[in-house]
């Protein structure tokens, strides 16, 4: 790349534009931003698992009536895997009527159909039917 264009580039306005997430409307002053908990701000640096969490935790105890917990599963470090769903509380008490008419309903496809759409693709390389069913199961 020349030098003259990457004055260029480094000098253009997108370059120098700092977004800010709170300009954009009015938010509830009693939920903490992130840096009022942290102490940077959200971007800023690497934040632990231990502070996210903190900070989850804060929101959660700043407006429960908006917020809802759902554990997902753990990390490979046995460390709860969290979703917090948050929205007005009238669709968080209805959030399994909207989740069903947003969610397709669950397709069932048996095993022998599963082995033979798999055995039948040109990327199957069994040679024999015993390695095909070891392969595509």
């Amino acid at each position: 790349m020349r030098p003259a264009l990457l004055l260029v580039l480094l000098s253009s306005p997108l370059a120098a534009q700092n977004f800010d997430f709170y300009d954009r409307g009015p938010y509830r002053p009693a939920v903490p931003r992130p840096e009022a908990i942290l102490g940077y701000a959200a971007g800023e640096q690497h934040t632990m698992y231990a502070q996210l969490q903190r900070y989850l935790d804060t929101l959660v105890a700043s407006a429960p009536e908006r917020v809802r917990i759902e554990r997902w599963g753990q990390t490979a470090e046995r460390r709860p895997i969290r979703a917090l769903i948050i929205s007005d509380a009238a669709n968080l008490a209805r959030l399994d009527q909207i989740r069903a008419r947003r969610r397709p309903p669950a397709r069932r496809t048996s095993r022998r159909a599963i082995r033979r759409s798999c055995c039948s693709s040109t990327r199957c390389t069994a040679t024999s039917r015993r390695a095909s069913r070891r392969r595509c199961r």
